[in-house]
């Protein structure tokens, strides 16, 4: 992976007499890219620094002038001898470079024996598939009660469950609201269900409803604008998360297509 490096800062840092970010990755101040690896399973994007092999790289240029030349030209040429050692090590040695990388070593100064970092592989491994079944059972539980719920709501409620990726926390949403024509005892035990519902999983599945409080008298003209503009709300963010077009959200349930309107999402 490659950070290109912005001079202008370096120079600025130069002038100020500051602490050069050349110094925070202990590599040249000449550097203009870094090269550091993190393995695929372990990555982290949000802080490259914290990387193994971090190495950087820079020109060198001078004037030559050939015996056939009548002006002297421009040498370029980039200092890659540290990347070359790097990327021989890990072609030669992928078991040692992942533990290595996993330590955030910049050099081989001292190597580990070939069986120790093998036992660390296989250990790292063995965490990672028990951590990902308990990640996908949980998440499996999680969605079969969302699904059961949506379903005891279905023909009172709109209703839509949505998925989202790892990086969000609770990773369900349901989002409800109250149809034109409903049961108005039946939704008096539903709305108890969801309260019990939310007390039980408000930590995994985010419930949120676009309604008034349930009356089954006639409401007021204040009241009823409160109520469209819950509406309002209820079908943008509805068609927000059918106008993604990312893989952050995947959705699992939804009873009300005929709502949504794309036009609405700002």
């Amino acid at each position: 992976m490659w950070n290109i490096n912005r001079l202008d800062d370096l120079k600025w840092q130069m002038e100020n007499n500051r602490i050069l970010w050349t110094d925070t990755y202990k590599v040249s101040s000449k550097t203009e890219l870094l090269f550091f690896t993190q393995y695929e399973r372990e990555l982290d994007k949000f802080k490259p620094s914290r990387s193994g092999f971090l190495t950087g790289l820079f020109r060198e240029t001078w004037y030559e002038q050939g015996p056939n030349d009548k002006e002297e030209k421009l040498v370029e040429e980039w200092n890659k001898f540290e990347i070359e050692n790097v990327l021989n090590f890990m072609k030669k040695h992928p078991i040692k470079a992942y533990v290595y990388s996993g330590l955030q070593l910049r050099d081989i100064a001292e190597e580990m024996s070939g069986i120790k970092c093998l036992n660390i592989y296989i250990k790292d491994w063995f965490y990672d598939k028990k951590w990902k079944f308990i990640h996908w059972r949980k998440l499996n539980l999680y969605i079969n009660a969302s699904i059961k719920l949506v379903k005891k709501l279905n023909k009172n409620y709109n209703c839509l469950v949505v998925v989202k990726s790892d990086n969000y926390s609770p990773m369900l949403d349901i989002i409800v609201r109250r149809k034109i024509i409903y049961d108005f005892e039946e939704c008096t035990k539903l709305e108890k269900l969801m309260e019990k519902f939310e007390d039980k999983w408000y930590m995994n599945i985010t419930l949120d409803q676009y309604d008034l409080e349930l009356t089954n008298s006639e409401i007021s003209n204040k009241d009823k604008i409160v109520d469209a503009e819950l509406e309002k709300k209820f079908i943008k963010r509805l068609s927000y998360y059918y106008a993604e077009t990312d893989e952050d959200y995947d959705t699992l349930w939804c009873n009300c297509e005929e709502l949504i309107d794309i036009k609405v999402v700002d």
